[in-house]
């Protein structure tokens, strides 16, 4: 099959297609009424409503369309407040509202007959029955042991895996996974290109930008935050930058995988410029570790399993850095004051950082309360204390000891709720990802280096038990189901 997603690295979907701009219009759309709508509450209710019914609509009468609105907020919506709907002193998230909208609308194709293509895959649905198993023993020792507020709003973010069915529904067809990637480049185009608007406005407090508007935008709609770190200098980060880390590597393999041209290239590697760019302004330690295991994995893929030589290797490995030279370069012109400094500060002596250094912190106490539930885990909503460094937080705190239950080092979070055999159990998912996607070739180098960059990450930001890396390993799960039916990859 030289012209499948297995065999011949040939890519109908990329940067410069139709799906790709439609997608970046519909956002740039989107963000535009997020803003506008943080300002006029009615506006707020008043989209939110429509977007939800009109998702609910999709979702029963054409599935795939109510699947790409899910997506669309999910790679660029970070906590999932870009709309809400206020209850009283609470808040529905954007995100429920479409998570309850394609649910139902699931499940009333269900009870037509619809959508089972999930529980039919007997190879994929056993390890998420017994993530879903050790996921419910969380809920139950959580009920019997903790606080259930706590409870809830640690827990919710699992719930995501519900939708697991309607992915592997959706993606059935190749047009559909052309039209998911296509929307993942455009979702990490939009997402650097906001990352450096913003960027700008702050560094240049630019004329007639409102700085404390837009702010209280960015922090209430759970985007992400801005911090001073200079005078001419701004850390902007945001959740959903996670996207932009996928898009990154995504475009990396593809220009990689397809010399020829097939996939625009001038369009790659504008995007590679610009996501890599929002990697550097994002100051996130977690996301360029994961981009460096993500790209040393590519290396040995390129050398082992697509035969590259040593020449080849070097070159990219050159072109990469010379990308990186002119970020650095691009950073200094526009803010007339960026020094190296700002980012080797950022691994010189983690512990006189404040957020480094209550992350640090979390370490022995955290392990200390596994330690006591370590087999099958201490349940949701259970909560440590440790001495933290965050000013805001200390300013509120008697000797700067905080409690919660969320935590920076994830997979001691998930092995703290669930246990060692509920962390094995998603381990088991994701190497059945891993292996599956050494089968599928050239999309598969895709799917496997994403994943690894995901998979560091998470060591130090919690992202596999929320919903942007939830989804992920949902997506790349159906897509994997959808390879292995229709070209005959076999998971061994």
């Amino acid at each position: 099959m030289a012209d499948n997603l297995l065999g011949s690295p040939r890519f109908s979907f990329g940067a410069a297609g139709k799906n790709f701009k439609l997608a970046f219009l519909v956002l740039v759309i989107f963000d535009l009424l997020s803003f506008w709508a943080h300002q006029f509450s009615f506006l707020n209710w008043l989209l939110f409503g429509l977007i939800c019914l009109i998702t609910l609509f999709l979702a029963v009468s054409k599935l795939e369309y109510a699947f790409y609105v899910l997506l669309l907020e999910l790679f660029v919506g970070s906590k999932g407040y870009l709309l809400f709907g206020e209850i009283g002193d609470g808040r529905i998230s954007l995100r429920v509202g479409i998570f309850i909208a394609i649910f139902l609308g699931w499940l009333i194709q269900l009870l037509m007959g619809k959508g089972r293509e999930f529980f039919a895959r007997k190879e994929w649905l056993l390890p998420h029955l017994v993530l879903a198993v050790f996921f419910v023993l969380g809920l139950v020792s959580g009920v019997l042991n903790n606080s259930l507020g706590e409870l809830f709003f640690d827990a919710n973010g699992w719930l995501y895996f519900l939708l697991v069915p309607v992915f592997f529904s959706v993606i059935r067809e190749r047009k559909i996974l052309d039209n998911i990637f296509s929307m993942l480049l455009a979702a990490g185009g939009f997402l650097s290109l906001k990352t450096l608007a913003v960027y700008l406005i702050f560094v240049h407090q630019i004329w007639p930008f409102q700085l404390p508007v837009i702010y209280r935008w960015l922090r209430e709609s759970g985007v992400g935050e801005i911090t001073f770190l200079s005078e001419n200098y701004v850390r902007v980060f945001f959740q959903a930058q996670f996207y932009v880390l996928a898009g990154f590597l995504a475009a990396i393999v593809l220009l990689a995988l397809d010399p020829k041209g097939k996939v625009n290239q001038r369009w790659l590697w504008g995007l590679i410029f610009l996501q890599s760019l929002a990697l550097i302004i994002s100051l996130s330690r977690s996301f360029w570790l994961g981009a460096l295991a993500g790209f040393a994995l590519l290396l040995v893929l390129l050398f082992f399993k697509y035969h590259w030589k040593f020449v080849s290797l070097l070159k990219g490995f050159l072109a990469l850095a010379a990308m990186l030279v002119l970020n650095l370069g691009f950073l200094s012109a526009v803010t007339l004051n960026f020094y190296p400094e700002v980012l080797t500060g950022r691994f010189v002596d983690p512990a006189s950082e404040a957020a480094s250094a209550s992350r640090l912190n979390q370490l022995k106490p955290l392990w200390q309360a596994i330690q006591n539930d370590w087999f099958l885990g201490a349940g949701f909503g259970k909560e440590v204390s440790y001495l933290t460094r965050d000013p805001r937080l200390v300013r509120q705190l008697s000797g700067g000891y905080y409690t919660t239950y969320a935590f920076e080092w994830g997979y001691l979070d998930i092995w703290l709720k669930i246990g060692l055999l509920g962390l094995l159990a998603y381990f088991w998912l994701m190497v059945k990802i891993i292996r599956q996607s050494f089968r599928a070739e050239a999309l598969g180098a895709i799917l496997m280096i994403v994943l690894a960059a995901v998979a560091v990450t998470h060591v130090f930001s919690p992202y596999l038990n929320h919903p942007l890396g939830i989804g992920l390993i949902m997506l790349f799960s159906a897509t994997l189901a959808f390879l292995e039916k229709f070209y005959g990859t076999k998971t061994g």
